[in-house]
């Protein structure tokens, strides 16, 4: 509905009817309940797209700080296979310097004896480093 001209009182001003006021009242009250609905519409559907966001990063979350406690496991198991790959070169380094002066020594978990003689060759011919089965007193 195109606004009307407004009649002039005497001093110059607009005047309006009491029947005129309230319904102009009554457009622009419909106009902003109208306004303010479609702005509850489009918070309650920003508020129901952020929810869904939420739940989805929280699973997210959830599952990645189950990878991260997976991977420290995996990273410890590892540092402590590579403490004892470094114990058993070390092991075998003395084992060596000792072999070298003529004493025996086990290597590794099996239980079978390395024998290294001081110089030469074995007394089976060998050059001393085959391993022989282990006997009831090595076990």
């Amino acid at each position: 509905m195109p606004p009307t001209p407004l009649p002039m009182d005497d001093n110059g001003g607009m005047t309006i009817s009491l029947s005129e006021r309230r319904e102009r009242n009554k457009l622009a009250s419909a106009k902003y309940r109208k306004k303010k609905q479609v702005q509850n519409q489009e918070m309650s559907a920003r508020i129901n797209d952020m929810s869904s966001k939420i739940s989805s990063l929280n699973a997210e979350n959830s599952m990645l700080r189950k990878q991260l406690e997976e991977m420290k496991v995996e990273n410890q198991e590892l540092k402590d296979a590579v403490d004892k790959l470094k114990s058993k070169i070390v092991e075998d380094k003395i084992l060596k310097r000792l072999g070298r002066a003529g004493t025996t020594g086990k290597i590794g978990k099996i239980g079978t004896r390395v024998t290294i003689p001081k110089r030469g060759k074995g007394n089976n011919g060998t050059n001393g480093t085959e391993q022989t089965p282990p006997t009831e007193s090595d076990e």
